[in-house]
């Protein structure tokens, strides 16, 4: 579903005509919680959180979950940014590193206040009781690195944060890069609700494309406040507010099998509003509207 064509009208007069390269997007996983494969649940996929940005040769990964198992590493430089520690989010990992035998490699979140508490929050995840070997075992040459409130710029990608209202912390990403015109705005694992959604909407104003978790439905949220996730609708609703060019919804809940998704669809009007799924290609996010 290329994000080039039917614009909604109140955005088509605002299209930066001009780019460098594209930036194109590539959903892994876009389930929340933990795999979900049955034969009910085959128009979204099962595979847990991962969506990879490309901008010509140079590429980044937000969140690490089973999805990211499926991608191949570059003999370049290869950057996972993480939104926060749980399982559904990192459970790729170990896989992806003992895939990547040539180049960098880059570990980061916003999530920790510096190094050693990334550190300290990976290895309370593997290398004890549950997974017994250490990613520093897998990829004793990876990088490290606390994503710093004022941002991180790296090859090329210039990844700016804000903080997620999610049970033990969560960080939201707007990501872009130098040769593009685009940006994408990450929200997977936050619960709506709170004065951090104000921010939120200024942070992904104008954004090519917003990423947003999608768990629930209004129908059905209120036994699950306090877990950490959103609705559909919200998603809408924010997307307006936020001016953003694109919605993708992601991070459904196992209870979403294929009737559910079908009957979300009909909802969705425009080409631009939609549901995310496993392997879902986006090759040129629009550009971000003029500042």
């Amino acid at each position: 579903m290329p994000l080039t064509h039917r614009l909604p009208h109140t955005l088509t007069d605002h299209r930066t005509v001009t780019t460098d390269l594209p930036l194109s997007v590539k959903f892994w996983g876009t389930r929340a919680s933990y795999p979900f494969f049955l034969p009910t649940h085959q128009r979204l996929g099962g595979d847990t959180s991962c969506v990879q940005l490309s901008c010509g040769p140079s590429q980044v990964f937000i969140d690490a979950g089973t999805g990211l198992m499926h991608a191949e590493p570059s003999t370049g430089h290869d950057v996972v940014v993480l939104s926060h520690f749980h399982l559904d989010h990192v459970l790729g990992l170990p896989y992806f590193l003992g895939k990547k035998k040539q180049g960098a490699l880059t570990l980061a979140s916003a999530t920790c206040s510096d190094e050693a508490e990334l550190r300290f929050k990976i290895n309370s995840v593997y290398g004890g009781a549950g997974f017994p070997v250490s990613l520093s075992l897998i990829s004793p040459h990876m990088n490290w690195v606390a994503i710093e409130p004022s941002g991180l710029k790296i090859d090329g990608w210039h990844i700016q944060t804000s903080p997620l209202n999610h049970p033990g912390g969560g960080s939201g990403y707007r990501i872009s890069h130098e040769n593009a015109q685009a940006s994408v705005v990450y929200l997977s694992d936050h619960e709506h609700g709170t004065e951090k959604d104000e921010a939120l909407a200024r942070f992904a104003h104008g954004a090519g494309l917003v990423i947003w978790d999608s768990s629930y439905d209004d129908r059905n949220f209120a036994p699950f406040k306090g877990w950490g996730h959103s609705t559909w609708q919200e998603g809408l609703r924010f997307y307006e507010h936020s001016q953003a060019r694109a919605l993708a919804l992601t991070h459904h809940d196992p209870s979403r099998d294929d009737a559910a998704a079908a009957e979300i669809e009909l909802q969705l009007t425009t080409p631009v509003t939609f549901l995310a799924h496993d392997r879902l290609v986006l090759p040129q996010v629009l550009n971000d509207l003029n500042p």
